[in-house]
């Protein structure tokens, strides 16, 4: 695909997107019963907005929590979609610009948290581009 039919593609699903409301679930039960559950957490741009968080995809899908990208006000979106903060144990980053990670310490540290909020049991592991093990043991740094 030439860069220019791309953009228009990426333009398209941006502008579909940007007209979802935030909490707005698709659910879908595969031929073999097992049930996936995407949440879009936040679909909102680097602009500061309560109306649309920043960017975060929550997939449930055979007992995994899993979460693409961690814009502003993810952690606030799990728990209204009634998740503990310590469910997703997963995150995967599509890129490194901060409007797709600078949620990552709110729900890394406060996943933390005893009952009701966190309980995270295991390892954090985040997966992204080139760059991504850097952020994290920065962060880990500045938060020691």
């Amino acid at each position: 695909m030439d860069s220019r039919r791309r953009r228009l593609c990426m333009s398209s699903v941006a502008a579909a997107l940007a007209s979802v409301p935030p909490l707005h679930a698709l659910s879908q039960c595969g031929a073999d019963g097992d049930d996936f559950r995407v949440t879009l957490l936040g679909t909102g741009s680097p602009q500061p907005s309560v109306e649309r968080f920043g960017p975060g995809v929550l997939v449930q899908v055979a007992g995994q929590v899993l979460l693409f990208d961690c814009g502003r006000g993810v952690a606030q979106r799990l728990v209204q979609a009634h998740l503990k903060l310590g469910a997703a144990d997963k995150l995967f980053l599509t890129h490194l610009h901060s409007d797709h990670t600078v949620g990552i310490p709110d729900l890394w540290l406060t996943g933390w948290l005893e009952p009701p909020w966190g309980q995270r049991r295991g390892p954090f592991q985040v997966f992204g581009p080139a760059g991504t093990r850097q952020l994290m043991e920065h962060l880990e740094k500045a938060y020691a």
